[in-house]
């Protein structure tokens, strides 16, 4: 905690979910693969729908 530092709660937040992102397997492979956009899918659409998702959208592009 650092009061006295306006931008030292949102590093602590970056550092709390690159922390969850390493330590959850399926999130980590997902962000291994797809980096952050794959994060971003898995929120939206569920992590079992990753792989199926970029499948498509490669297909369709």
């Amino acid at each position: 905690k650092n009061p006295d530092d306006p931008s030292a709660a949102e590093k602590f937040k970056e550092i709390n979910n690159a922390h969850i992102i390493l330590t959850d397997v399926s999130k980590r492979n997902i962000y291994d693969k797809y980096g952050s956009l794959g994060l971003y899918v898995a929120e939206q659409f569920g992590e079992e729908n990753v792989n199926t998702y970029f499948m498509l959208s490669s297909w369709w592009a």
